[in-house]
Formats: structure tokens, sequence, C-alpha cells
């Protein structure tokens, strides 16, 4: 069981880089396994479907992303925490290694109405991203209603900014939107 403790994170890796360089539906179980050097037998061991890889790979991305934006900003005021996590979503895809885009929004991407589980854990880790960005804006001031909404607004023009920058091979456009975005909604 030794294995357990070192394969699962490896395997959860390697099956986020492949979706994010191939996409869902062009990854398969062996590929995963032949790139990680594991048996069709271990992954099984670990899951029992692709969807289940998948769905993990969703939670080991939220943890990922959830501990580089949001990560020790207690120790800073409201005003330069909101600045603190737009300047760690422009640094995201380089830091986290996932040059290739957002997880996230290349599964929202490819999943099927018959994918319940994993339009399920999509939806729950949007919201949960949503939510913390809604609260570090609702200490700025903001109404809670409309930071809920501005919340969301600012997910999607990331997620639409680092899908752009990858089209274009430019990083700087994840940069040049979200610094817009700043502008618009942040009263800058």
């Amino acid at each position: 069981m030794k294995e357990s403790y070192t394969a699962t994170p490896r395997l959860l890796y390697v099956a986020t880089q492949l979706f994010l360089k191939q996409g869902l539906a062009a990854t398969s179980v062996d590929q995963i396994c032949r790139t990680i050097g594991v048996s069709k037998g271990a992954f099984f061991h670990y899951y029992h479907s692709k969807d289940d890889a998948t769905e993990a790979a969703i939670d080991y991305f939220w943890e990922l992303l959830d501990g580089y934006l949001f990560g020790g900003l207690e120790l800073f005021e409201p005003g330069p925490k909101i600045e603190r996590i737009r300047e760690r979503m422009i640094e995201l895809p380089e830091h986290l290694h996932f040059e290739n885009g957002s997880l996230l929004a290349v599964v929202a991407n490819e999943v099927t109405d018959s994918q319940a589980g994993i339009r399920s854990k999509l939806e729950e880790t949007y919201d949960k991203w949503s939510d913390k960005l809604a609260a570090a804006l609702t200490a700025t001031g903001y109404e809670t209603q409309f930071s809920k909404r501005l919340a969301r607004q600012w997910i999607a023009v990331y997620e639409g900014a680092v899908a752009q920058a990858k089209a274009h091979g430019d990083k700087n456009i994840i940069r040049e939107q979200l610094e817009l975005f700043g502008k618009l909604a942040y009263r800058q």
C-alpha cells in the first residue's frame, strides 16, 4: 500500500496534465497509466472509472488553486487582499505548472449530460471559488449579492483570458484582461 501514497498524487497530476494538453475525451486510462508507469489494475484500484479520476483531478486542481490563491490572505487588509488575489491569478498557470489552461474550463467544455458526477463536481468547485472571491469582495465594502455576481464574472474573465492566452501563445493576455477587469470593477 505504500504505492498509494505516491501513486495517487502522481496519477492525478499526470491525468490533469493530459486533460489540459489534449482534452478529456482524447485522454484514455491506458495513456494515463503508460505515462505514469502503472498498470490499469493499479489505476482501477484507486478509481472505478475515468470519470471518478476526473472528479478526483478536479479536487486536486481545486486544492492547488485554493492554496495558492487564498493561502495566507488573512494577513492582508481587504483592499490589498483583492490585489494579491488578482496578482496570484495572473501567476497561477505558471506557478502551478498548468500552462495549458484551466482544468475546470477544459472539463466544463467537454462534459456531457451523462456525466452528472463530473458536472456536479465542477459546479461545487466553481461555487467554492466564487464564494471565496465574493467574501474577499464583500470585505472591501461591496454589497453581498453584488460581490457574488462580481466574483462569478471575475472567474469568467479569468477563464476566458487563460483560453485566449493559450490560443494566442501570449501569457500577457491574462494580465491585460485582469488589469482591465480590475479597473472596471474595483473602483480603480
